[in-house]
């Protein structure tokens, strides 16, 4: 049978054994001095197997050391920039990260250049304006300059995967933001992607002039650049040629 009081006066890492302390429900634990001057109660176990080896000091003199290097580097260390940096890092590269399965196994890397150093990356990205936090611009692209930026929480939401994107001749847009767009809700429009419908028939008929009138008003439109709406008509008045006209109307079947 083991003597606990047999460890009284031995030296454990930085602990001294000092007395042995019995609780109510059965449980031994040893009164330990520290060299900091500190004192604290260890597990048995926990000592006898080396888990303990100080009253936590030593915890705090290696974190320290550790962030002073850290800190040596880029002076950013624990930094917002610095914490979302190591994040993306981890997502890209770690297999036993939280969200890798979203990320690095979905073949979404980190260009060398920034999972190098992180002070290349807060070169390319500076600091991070209040309320937002990083996108990449194209879902299925890399971490890397030209397809990042600072983004608030509403844009990046439209920016998913699993949004509902529709596109009217070039110009594509979440569902969404085409509801805002047209003035009507967006249940209206989920209905019809759902129904199975493309193009300018996922929106509902008397709001799909107005998507029309935004497409026209971009400078990506090449068609409806040469098309008008006629409100006294109610009808679209082309000024293009038969055979461009003709490519209209099959693009936009209501269009007469």
């Amino acid at each position: 049978m083991r003597i606990y009081e047999d460890y009284i006066g031995k030296r454990f890492g930085r602990l001294v054994v000092v007395s042995v302390v019995r609780s109510k429900w059965k449980t031994t634990k040893f009164g330990c001095a520290c060299d900091c001057g500190g004192t604290t109660e260890v597990r048995t176990g926990d000592i006898l197997l080396g888990k303990t080896r100080s009253c936590r000091c030593l915890l705090a003199e290696v974190s320290a050391v550790r962030m002073s290097k850290m800190s040596h580097r880029h002076g950013m260390a624990l930094t917002t920039e610095h914490n979302i940096w190591k994040t993306i890092t981890a997502r890209c590269e770690r297999k036993t990260s939280r969200g890798y399965k979203n990320y690095g196994a979905r073949g979404i890397t980190m260009c060398s250049r920034w999972r190098n150093s992180f002070q290349n990356f807060f070169d390319d990205m500076g600091h991070r304006p209040p309320g937002m936090s990083l996108d990449r611009i194209e879902n299925d692209g890399p971490y890397e300059k030209s397809n990042c930026r600072w983004a608030t929480y509403k844009t990046q939401a439209r920016n998913r995967r699993r949004t509902h994107r529709i596109e009217v001749l070039g110009i594509t847009k979440p569902a969404i933001e085409w509801a805002e767009i047209t003035n009507t809700s967006y249940s209206r429009i989920l209905r019809r992607i759902r129904k199975g419908e493309v193009g300018l028939n996922q929106f509902p008929e008397d709001v799909r002039k107005l998507a029309l009138n935004y497409v026209a008003s971009q400078p990506k439109a090449k068609l409806l650049d040469r098309i008008k709406w006629n409100p006294e008509t109610q009808v679209w008045d082309s000024v293009v040629p038969a055979t461009v006209g003709e490519k209209i109307a099959n693009l936009i079947p209501f269009v007469r």
